[in-house]
């Protein structure tokens, strides 16, 4: 069994300042874990509701006209949606890296047996966090592009 490595000597201001900084992690944490849940549910109630008018406007053909932009957008919707859900999880990700990074760095400004176990941990969890986040960037270019792209096919003019 390995050994946990030693503490490290930090002054008790030096303490206090991870401390405070483990906090904020894990209140900005807590914000993305809400804002992607948020996310998600947005999500499933807006197919829900795709759904819910797909089938009343079968038996009530008013209804048809609501589906016609969202039908001549065609594929690029679902991809759409598809690329919503993987920024949701990937916001989802990210904040519960974020929020793995404060408690380890909560632990280094509050124990003294492993300090520096813990604060490879906590830096293991920002890696992940900072990699999740060029995710993220890529996945809002896109979701950029696919809106213009499905906004161009809806607003369209059809000869």
């Amino acid at each position: 069994m390995e050994e946990p490595l030693s503490r490290i000597p930090f002054s008790r201001a030096e303490e206090q300042t991870i401390f405070s900084m483990a906090r904020w992690m894990r209140f900005m944490a807590v914000v993305g874990i809400v804002v992607g849940f948020l996310l998600l549910g947005v999500l499933v109630l807006g197919v829900g509701l795709l759904s819910a008018v797909r089938g009343l406007s079968e038996s009530a053909p008013q209804l048809a006209g609501l589906l016609k932009p969202l039908d001549e957008a065609g594929p690029w919707l679902y991809f759409l949606l598809a690329v919503v859900l993987l920024a949701a999880v990937a916001a989802l990700w990210q904040s519960f890296a974020l929020y793995h990074a404060g408690d380890q760095f909560d632990l280094v400004a509050r124990t003294d047996d492993a300090d520096l176990d813990h604060l490879a941990r906590g830096m293991d969890n920002l890696r992940t966090y900072f990699k999740v986040q060029v995710l993220v960037v890529l996945v809002t270019a896109v979701v950029a592009l696919a809106t213009a792209l499905v906004l161009v096919a809806v607003t369209r003019p059809v000869p």
